[in-house]
């Protein structure tokens, strides 16, 4: 598992420097799943903690750095209303970022349709069958922050998205997310990769698990896949290679595969999926 406090000291040790661009917002929007008899809350509330930890100090990075960036994150709830109240809520520019990240329930929605329904229900509320009108498709989400016109959009599900009615062992243990050595890139390089979020233009969906599959998390590091997009962010702004959104996606995406299929524990390969659309 990484060691976030080592990353967010890193990430306040960049030199300062200067970068011109135009202002940027990252506005993040979080729906976490909050209800604490589910046996999968205190993951997805690891998940929150250690998004908003790393943005956070991504945010103090790019300022110090001078690079003209800020970040405002919104504890959104978990419903869908409390989703479109706080994306219609912000005042966003076009050069702005809005990103979604989603950690709770899933199933699969339809063969024709490769993303996941996100199911705001409870997981009693689930099983008594009154979850008809909890749910909303990633999709759907993707679709609705592309309506606010800003430069870029990220969209993140981790959530299962196989058959409802499977057995799910949501205290299933992740024990190896290995830790990876940052690079000690120039200021140049540093400043370079943020163009990830200050100059990237396109809209991005992702989901932590294909049709069919689960999506793997415990209560000590969170979500597999939340935790290994934020090791390769983090490991891509401090590279002292350039770096891009298809880069950290296509990493996230094979390292999960390779190690749920080659774990003691887990009993299924989870293998993420994303599209960039520019």
């Amino acid at each position: 598992m990484k060691n976030y406090l080592l990353t967010i000291l890193l990430l306040l040790l960049l030199p300062v420097g200067t970068l011109r661009s135009q202002a940027t917002t990252i506005h993040i929007i979080y729906n976490i799943n909050t209800y604490l008899e589910d046996g999968i809350q205190k993951g997805c509330e690891k998940d929150f903690d250690n998004s908003y930890g790393i943005f956070d100090n991504i945010g103090s990075m790019a300022q110090e750095a001078g690079v003209d960036l800020q970040v405002i994150q919104y504890d959104a709830g978990f419903s869908k209303a409390d989703f479109y109240e706080t994306l219609y809520g912000i005042d966003a520019n076009e050069n702005d970022a809005i990103i979604y990240l989603y950690s709770g329930h899933g199933e699969l929605q339809d063969p024709n349709n490769i993303w996941p329904l996100l199911n705001y229900a409870s997981e009693a509320e689930m099983e008594a069958g009154r979850d008809e009108n909890t749910k909303i498709s990633l999709a759907e989400i993707h679709e609705a922050l592309t309506t606010k016109g800003t430069r870029m959009t990220i969209a993140l599900g981790s959530a299962c998205s196989n058959d409802r009615n499977s057995v799910f062992d949501s205290n299933q243990l992740i024990n190896d997310l290995s830790g990876r050595t940052s690079g000690t890139n120039s200021r140049e390089n540093k400043q370079e990769n943020l163009k990830l979020f200050t100059s990237f233009e396109g809209h991005i969906i992702a989901s932590g698990a294909s049709p069919g599959q689960y999506a793997w998390q415990n209560a000590v590091m969170g979500s597999f896949f939340v935790n290994t997009f934020l090791n390769a962010l983090v490991d891509g702004i401090l590279s002292d290679q350039p770096t891009s959104w298809s880069n950290i996606f296509e990493y996230t995406k094979n390292y999960v595969a390779q190690k749920t299929q080659h774990h003691a524990v887990i009993t299924e390969r989870q293998v993420p999926q994303y599209q960039i659309y520019r």
